[in-house]
């Protein structure tokens, strides 16, 4: 999240604070409601992920419900795709 952040700012002050509020806002929505997203399918994926988009930017924060609500990545929408379904085995 801070390297993102960094990023962001380098390019445009102030968006890289406006890149954590969103993303804490997306962790909010799933605290607050974790049902509300999207599961996601895919045949590399057991059945249980589900991500959460961060408006605005291409990221998604990636969690599983079971055995309770833990945010497994704070996944690029484009880069390095799928690095973190190793982490699923180790939850």
């Amino acid at each position: 999240m801070a390297e993102a952040a960094a990023w962001y700012d380098e390019r445009v002050g102030g968006l890289g604070d406006r890149f954590l509020l969103e993303t804490e806002a997306a962790f909010a929505r799933i605290d607050q409601k974790p049902s509300t997203g999207s599961p996601w399918k895919h045949r590399r994926l057991p059945e249980g992920v589900r991500r959460m988009f961060v408006r605005s930017f291409p990221y998604s924060a990636v969690f599983i419900l079971e055995p309770r609500v833990i945010v497994v990545a704070l996944a690029h929408a484009r880069r390095r795709p799928g690095y973190w379904v190793k982490r699923l085995s180790e939850v």
